[in-house]
């Protein structure tokens, strides 16, 4: 087979197939033909392609005037997921023989009915064969967490608030213990609930616009054409350029509506709110201009200027004795490296992400501190804390080069993030 999601099917016409043996070996390595189905005009019963070591031949050999004898050739040990539909109704008039069917994926097999010979329809010299595939759409379903009974059930699966630890093995355990407890409470406190169906108001061009833009960037990845890489960019501005337009509607419809409102109704004051104030990136400066050209002109006189010896300041260089890294770690400082966390849903080696340790009450962050701080006080790091892999993310369907790599991603424990920032 090519790769693992692609089958090759050839069919060839050929007269003299021993004849064209060579030709045949050729065509099959060079394209990577996984089936070949074969027509002859009296193929015999001694035949070449009986040798191929890699291949299967099933044939029906004819050697009658009035007919050509056909085979198959089947690539050994590949594995598929196609199922072959037919009846016991014969499909050419002629003979017997069922002749016509039907291929499918195991997949789409649960959806198909009513596969039917129709003998009521005199057309041909075989019979129509006919099937039925049931659409539906696709139910899409959503993880919805209650993150009350996580801790509720966390909390009775750990039983303790105080872990019982003394030797590094106790840690080690309690660690592990910790984070098959969070798993399964993940899983007691999560269920699946159906999406609800939200159409997108957008005008037909705009979508059509949209899906341009989705081919064309499935194309690019297949492809890394600098001229499709061009024609995303435009379709990309003129996407901008009418949502835009849209938005600014939208406020201005929105805006309107408060012409008929009172100042003193709720809905004024909710419509009202939607429009925040963006926050300053930086504060306002105070120098005015000659200072600002003064301080410009000192930091390039600094830049260009050989040999310049700049002595820095002794209140810029401060240096402490200390032995924070030897006390034990409080609340406060867990809660604030709990806080600085993403809040992504992407989970680690250990089956836990951000949200879930953010999403930690006081019993169960209590906990994670206890083992924080037995890990500091026995200077020992668990194995359960230490695991990381390496992942090598490349585009789909391309040959990882240097070029086109987007890796390497570092996949690691999540539940130990809090006491690297300590």
């Amino acid at each position: 087979m090519q790769d693992n999601n692609n089958l090759k099917i050839a069919h060839l016409n050929c007269h003299s197939l021993n004849n064209k043996f060579t030709l045949i070996i050729d065509y099959i390595n060079i394209e990577g033909i996984d089936i070949l189905c074969l027509n002859e005009t009296f193929l015999k019963n001694a035949s070449n392609l009986d040798t191929l070591q890699y291949y299967n031949f099933i044939r029906n050999d004819r050697s009658y005037s009035n007919g050509g004898g056909i085979g198959i050739l089947i690539k050994k040990k590949f594995k598929s997921n196609l199922s072959v539909i037919n009846d016991a109704s014969h499909t050419y008039k002629s003979s017997k023989s069922i002749i016509d069917l039907i291929i499918t994926t195991e997949d789409l097999l649960p959806k198909t009915t009513d596969f039917n010979t129709n003998h009521s329809y005199n057309i041909s010299d075989h019979w129509p064969v006919q099937i039925n595939i049931i659409l539906k759409k696709p139910v899409h379903t959503t993880q919805i967490t209650n993150w009350a009974t996580f801790n509720n059930s966390l909390a009775e699966l750990t039983h303790v608030t105080q872990p019982s630890i003394n030797s590094l093995s106790d840690l080690n355990n309690e660690v592990a213990k910790f984070n098959c407890n969070i798993v399964i409470a993940l899983s007691n406190a999560t269920k699946s609930v159906k999406t609800k169906e939200r159409p997108i108001k957008l005008p037909p061009d705009l979508k059509a616009m949209i899906k341009i833009k989705v081919k064309l960037q499935r194309l690019f990845s297949n492809t890394q054409n600098q001229l499709t890489k061009n024609n995303i960019n435009n379709i990309n501005n003129k996407i901008k350029k009418v949502t835009l337009r849209l938005r600014h509607e939208k406020w201005n419809s929105t805006f309107a509506t408060l012409i008929d409102s009172k100042q003193s109704e709720k809905q004024f004051w909710n419509k009202l709110k939607t429009q925040t104030e963006s926050a300053e990136a930086l504060p306002n400066s105070t120098l005015n201009s000659d200072e600002k050209v003064e301080s410009f002109a000192k930091h390039f006189e600094q830049a260009f200027t050989p040999n310049y010896k700049s002595k820095p300041k002794q209140s810029l260089f401060k240096y402490y004795t200390t032995n924070k890294h030897n006390t034990l770690i409080s609340n406060t400082e867990l809660d604030k490296a709990i806080s600085d966390l993403k809040n992504t849903n992407s989970k680690g080696l250990d089956g836990i992400s951000n949200k879930i340790i953010k999403n930690f009450n006081e019993i169960n962050k209590n906990y994670v501190l206890q083992l924080f701080n037995h890990s500091l006080d026995l200077h020992h790091v668990p194995p359960a804390w230490k695991s990381a892999k390496i992942i090598l993310i490349h585009k789909k369907n391309l040959i990882l080069t240097y070029s086109n790599r987007t890796g390497p991603y570092l996949s690691s424990v999540h539940l130990v993030k809090p006491q690297r920032k300590l």
